[in-house]
């Protein structure tokens, strides 16, 4: 291989043989994507992948991309991550409207946690350690360097996120409220706050663990 005037390597044709004592397989892969070349309102790219705009769609009316397919960082986690932005997109296309993204939530710090309430002790649990292996014997082949975690432990750990500043529906606050002025929306749409019952007591903000409710002087 050498490299072209754009850094990339390319075929020479030219062979060299060298000894070695181990032989690691190493290959980089590209998507199949000739059954689209036909489609002219596609346009690909000479490693094979898709050009998208910014709502993951390939230019062509209906027609979305994502993953390896598309001019972006291959892996498992951002793939992951366009399968939920296009799907949201997709939802979006098919009912004839338009995806908006919403603002994200203000970021609740340590100060506005109420560990208490959460029925978990205030003191911060340690986090669990997985168990690495040492230099000596990671050398001598290409086993995992981290075990990872158990089960057991894996969910202890998942445990102890306190989901900052993001509602988790504990329903701390509509049991708290001494006017009832919180309805609960259902599953996963969380609360609605009566402004015109509230008496602004503040004991929902008290009583929330994550932080979710914050208490403010009107403008």
């Amino acid at each position: 291989m050498a490299l072209d005037d754009q850094g990339k390597p390319q075929p020479t044709g030219t062979f060299t043989e060298i000894e070695s004592s181990m032989i690691i397989l190493a290959l980089g892969q590209d998507p199949d994507t000739n059954f689209l070349k036909n489609i002219p309102e596609i346009n690909l790219l000479k490693d094979g992948t898709i050009t998208i705009d910014n709502k993951f769609s390939i230019h062509k009316d209906g027609v979305f991309a994502g993953g390896d397919v598309i001019t972006q960082d291959r892996s498992v986690t951002i793939s992951v991550g366009h399968g939920k932005k296009a799907a949201r997109e997709i939802d979006a296309y098919l009912a004839s409207k338009e995806f908006i993204k919403p603002p994200k939530h203000e970021l609740a710090g340590f100060e506005f946690l109420h560990l208490d309430q959460a029925g978990i002790a205030a003191e911060k649990t340690a986090a669990a350690k997985e168990i690495i292996t040492d230099p000596e014997t990671r050398v001598k082949d290409f086993s995992e360097v981290a075990a990872g975690l158990d089960k057991d432990t894996a969910l202890n750990e998942a445990k102890r996120c306190f989901s900052c500043g993001n509602c988790f529906e504990c329903d701390g606050c509509f049991t708290v409220c001494p006017v009832k002025c919180i309805d609960k929306l259902g599953a996963g749409k969380r609360y609605k706050i009566n402004l015109d019952k509230c008496i602004r007591c503040g004991k929902c903000e008290k009583r929330c663990p994550c932080g979710a409710i914050k208490m403010v002087e009107p403008a």
